[in-house]
């Protein structure tokens, strides 16, 4: 599943509609409610030879020490859930 841009970047008739997810999470040993969670984003467009054109200067960085009192808390819990899932398997 590729991730698409709510609002694509066009540059010279050049349209980036999709990202690349980089994605790092962890939770504290002592205090397990804390996690961490570091993210890059950076926008791309498939050619029509199926290569990847990538827009590095474009790239957005975000970081959070304790996600959960994060602005996307709700959104991260939504990971957390799935995560969970898959440990029950």
């Amino acid at each position: 599943m590729k991730l698409k841009l709510k609002t694509p970047i066009v540059i010279e008739d050049k349209i980036y509609e999709f990202v690349h997810l980089s994605l790092s999470t962890s939770t504290g040993f002592i205090n397990t409610d804390e996690y961490t969670l570091a993210l890059r984003l950076t926008p791309y467009r498939v050619l029509e030879d199926g290569s990847v054109d990538k827009l590095e200067e474009a790239t957005v960085a975000h970081s959070y020490l304790n996600v959960l009192d994060s602005p996307i808390a709700e959104e991260y819990t939504e990971i957390l859930t799935a995560l969970q899932k898959l440990l029950n398997k």
